[in-house]
């Protein structure tokens, strides 16, 4: 299933749009995938692609935040990366409602 998951992202990357179920669904997966490329995979995409989940972004940000001391470097990594888009993104949008 790791492998897979790398794979989507992959595929992910060329047509984001047309894909938003997909991005839900490998969030969702985050519980539960423990092979550390495949959940830095996962990272990425909702940290490139957040914008198109909003209100899936936080709650996997509370979820890695209770593994965060625990993870491998790469995922360690991606998430910081993660939250990083994230708090620029809602800077932004911030920025435009005012």
């Amino acid at each position: 299933m790791a492998e897979s998951v790398v794979v989507i992202k992959k595929l992910l990357q060329t047509q984001p749009n047309e894909h938003k179920d997909i991005i839900i669904h490998m969030a969702k997966l985050v519980d539960f995938i423990t092979v550390p490329q495949a959940r830095a995979s996962i990272l990425w995409l909702l940290g490139e692609y957040s914008d198109r989940v909003p209100k899936i972004a936080p709650d996997v940000l509370r979820k890695m935040a209770k593994t965060f001391i625990n993870e491998v470097f790469i995922v360690f990594i991606m998430d910081m990366s993660y939250r990083m888009k994230f708090c620029c993104l809602k800077c932004v949008c911030m920025l435009r409602v005012e």
